[in-house]
C-alpha cells in the first residue's frame, strides 16, 4: 500500500523510528477478526476461537474470518462482529461510571451499532441509552442491529448534535466516537488511505469541536464523556482533549491501562488516554480518553408532556401478552406499538419535542383490528414471553431460507409462530391453511444464494 508522504512524515514525528514498524504492519494488511458475544443470548454453538480479547470479557478473536452471513446466530444477535480495540469502551465505562445507579447514556455517533450494543449490555435493563445517527441509511442499519441485539433499554434517534441543545443535563454518560480521518483503519480499510489528506484532518478537527461544543451542555454535572477516534494524529486526539479542558471546563480523568501491556498511554504527561496501535496490540488504531463535568448544583429540569401518544388502554390486552411481566408503558409511534419501562418513558417525554426517535424499548408491531402483526424486531427481544408463544425450531437450511425471504416447508401450528434457531428468536411466520407467510423484512434479507454457502 502506498502511504501518502504527508501521513508518513506526520507519523514519523509522532513515533520516531518505531513508525517503520507501523508502516510495515499496515502494508501487511492482516487485520485480526474479533466478535463480541451477546451475554443475554447464550448459545451452545461457538465459532473457531483463538483467544479472548483481554479488555472485554465478551470479546474473542477468531482464527479466520467465517462467512457470517451464512450463520443464523449472527442474524439472531447472538454476537456482534466488532473491532477489538473499540471494545475497550466497556473498560472505560466500568472505571468511571457507577453502574449500580440509574444511568441515562448517549451514543452520539452510533452507527452501525458496535458501541451501542456493547453499552446496552453493560447497562441495566432499567437504564436508558439513546443511540443516535444523523445519516438516514446508517440510522436504518443501526436500528436493525439494535433490534437484533434485543435489549429493551435503547432509543434510536436520527438527529444532528445541535438538535440536542434543548436537552440540558440529561445524560450521565455521553460517548462521542467522532468522525475522523481514519488513519487507524488503514490496514483494515485500504480505501481510507486514498481518502486521507492533511485538509481532511483539519476538516475533521473542526467538525469534532463543533460536535463536542454542541453536546457538552447535555451532560449532567459530575457526568462523564468518553471521546474516541480511529486515528493517530495529535490534532484529532490529545489536542481535542486539551481544547475541552481549556474551552469547556472539562476535567481529564485517568484511564488505568496498566493491566493491558499492548495499550499505550497518550502522548505527553498532560492528557490521560488509551492509544491502540496495530503493531502494539491485537486490534486497529484507536484513541480513547475520558473527561468529566464539574459536579456543580444541577438544574431543576421540568419533565414536559410526552408528545408521543400512549396506546389506548382498551388495546393494551392485545399486545401485553407478548412480553414478560414488567412495568411496561405502551406507545403508538409511526404506526407501530412500542413498550417502554418507566425510566425510558421519562426520557421519551424529555426528547419528544426535540428529537426524532426511530425505535425505543421493545417494538411490538402494528395493530390491525383485534390482531397484532408482530414487528420483525420483536422476534429478537430478550423480553419476549416465549412460554406464551407458538414456536417452531428451525434447521440451519430452513433458517437461511427464511432469512433469504423464501418460504421453506416448516411444520408449524396455525396462526402466528416464532421461528427459532438454537432457541433464539429469528423470524415470524403466519401459518394458515397449509400456507406459510414469511414476515422477515425484505430490506434485511440475505441477498446472496444461501445454497452456495460452504
Amino acid at each position: 500500500m502506498l502511504l501518502k508522504a504527508e501521513f508518513v512524515e506526520q507519523t514519523k514525528q509522532l513515533l520516531g523510528p518505531e513508525s517503520e514498524v507501523l508502516f510495515n504492519c499496515i502494508d501487511e494488511g492482516k487485520a485480526p477478526i474479533s466478535i463480541r458475544y451477546n451475554p443475554d443470548k447464550p448459545t451452545k454453538r461457538h465459532l473457531n476461537l483463538l483467544q479472548p480479547v483481554p479488555w472485554n470479557e465478551q470479546g474473542v478473536y477468531l482464527t479466520d474470518r467465517p462467512l457470517f452471513t451464512a450463520d443464523p446466530l449472527f442474524h439472531a444477535g447472538a454476537y456482534y462482529v466488532q473491532e477489538a480495540s473499540s471494545m475497550f469502551l466497556a473498560e472505560a465505562v466500568k472505571q468511571h461510571v457507577d453502574l449500580t445507579k440509574a444511568v441515562v447514556a448517549l451514543d452520539l455517533c452510533a452507527a452501525p451499532g458496535g458501541k451501542s450494543t456493547l453499552l446496552s449490555s453493560l447497562l441495566k435493563d432499567s437504564d436508558v441509552l439513546i443511540s443516535n445517527e444523523i445519516n438516514k441509511s446508517r440510522a436504518d442499519i443501526l436500528t436493525e442491529n439494535i433490534q437484533k441485539w434485543g435489549k429493551p433499554n435503547v432509543v434510536v434517534t436520527r438527529n444532528s448534535p445541535s438538535d440536542f441543545n434543548e436537552l440540558p443535563e440529561l445524560f450521565d454518560l455521553i460517548v462521542v466516537d467522532a468522525p475522523c480521518s481514519g488513519e487507524g483503519m488503514f490496514r483494515k480499510t485500504p480505501h481510507a488511505i486514498e481518502e486521507w489528506s492533511p485538509e481532511n484532518v483539519e476538516l475533521c478537527t473542526s467538525r469534532q469541536r463543533e460536535i463536542l461544543e454542541s453536546i457538552w451542555p447535555c451532560l449532567k454535572p459530575g457526568g462523564v464523556l468518553i471521546y474516541s477516534t480511529c486515528t493517530f494524529n495529535l490534532k484529532e486526539n490529545e489536542e481535542q482533549i486539551a481544547w475541552m479542558i481549556e474551552e469547556l471546563g472539562a476535567e481529564n480523568v485517568p484511564l488505568d491501562i496498566c493491566t493491558f501491556p499492548g495499550i499505550q498511554p497518550g502522548f505527553g504527561e498532560e492528557i490521560s488516554a488509551a492509544r491502540f496501535f496495530p503493531h502494539k496490540s491485537v486490534g486497529e488504531g484507536l484513541f480513547m480518553s475520558v473527561v468529566q463535568k464539574a459536579d456543580d448544583q444541577p438544574q431543576r429540569i421540568r419533565i414536559p408532556k410526552n408528545k408521543i401518544s400512549e396506546l389506548d388502554k382498551k388495546s393494551v390486552p392485545m399486545v401485553s401478552g407478548f412480553l414478560k411481566a414488567n412495568r411496561w408503558t405502551y406507545f403508538e409511534h409511526r404506526s407501530q406499538v412500542f413498550a417502554a419501562l418507566p425510566a425510558m418513558s421519562e426520557v421519551i417525554a424529555r426528547i419528544s419535542t426535540s428529537l426524532y426517535p426511530l425505535h425505543f424499548g421493545v417494538v411490538l408491531g402494528e395493530l390491525k383490528g383485534k390482531d397484532l402483526i408482530p414487528a420483525p424486531g420483536l422476534a429478537f427481544s430478550t423480553q419476549l414471553n416465549s412460554e406464551a408463544l407458538q414456536k417452531a425450531a428451525l434447521t440451519k437450511d430452513q433458517a437461511l431460507a427464511l432469512l433469504s425471504k423464501e418460504t421453506p416447508s416448516i411444520e408449524a401450528p396455525s396462526g402466528w409462530v416464532l421461528c427459532t434457531y438454537d432457541n433464539l428468536g429469528l423470524v415470524w411466520i403466519k401459518s394458515l391453511n397449509n400456507r406459510i407467510n414469511n414476515y422477515y423484512p425484505k430490506e434485511w434479507r440475505i441477498r446472496s444464494d444461501y445454497r452456495n454457502f460452504d
